[in-house]
């Protein structure tokens, strides 16, 4: 099995795409594929977050934001993570073109199918805060910068490889060695052009 870990600023359209594209390739790979999408914060902000930090806080800058969104995915995640993908993505592109509210996360729930009574209530869980702190702990022991990458586990290699150049150039060299053999490169750039 590859595990791809897509560590994403949750408000860049450059990450969305990545996401998008990420999800097209574990569809057109070979073996068995555990996708993970983890919204990166601000380490400083890390190091002050409680439980609380979500209700207390409004949306008004960047860091409160990403931290607004990590928490909605992680409490997506709780019905599965394809749903919880698909949430991310919407609410990505909604906030593209809209502020982020209350009214409109709850809104994507609905479209991604997520039962959103207990949606609104696992994003303000404890449960959901401490998984949101392992994430970022994760990233932290994978990543030596906090910036947006792939990182991908392969059983057959000895490290883990870091993709920093996310163009689909990179992704078609990175995965066309796991992907059938029936796929061409060109196929397989038609389907990341996206």
């Amino acid at each position: 099995m590859l595990d791809i870990y897509h560590f994403s600023n949750p408000l860049s359209t450059d990450c969305l795409k990545t996401e998008e594209r990420l999800l097209q390739l574990s569809y057109d790979l070979s073996e068995r594929v555990h996708l993970r999408f983890i919204p990166l914060l601000d380490h400083h902000l890390v190091a002050k977050l409680t439980p609380s930090y979500l209700r207390d806080s409004t949306t008004d800058n960047n860091d409160q934001k990403s931290y607004h969104i990590a928490m909605d995915y992680k409490a997506a995640q709780v019905e599965g993570n394809k749903k919880a993908r698909r949430f991310l993505i919407n609410l990505q592109h909604a906030l593209t073109s809209q502020a982020y509210s209350l009214a409109l996360v709850t809104d994507i729930a609905e479209t991604a199918r997520l039962n959103v009574d207990d949606f609104l209530v696992n994003r303000e869980a404890t449960e959901t805060f401490q998984a949101v702190l392992e994430d970022q702990a994760l990233a932290k022991q994978m990543l030596s910068k906090a910036d947006p990458c792939i990182a991908i586990d392969d059983p057959t290699a000895i490290d883990t490889q870091l993709l920093t150049n996310l163009s689909i150039d990179n992704l078609i060299a990175t995965f066309a060695p796991h992907c059938a053999k029936s796929l061409a490169p060109d196929i397989l750039r038609q389907h990341l052009s996206i």
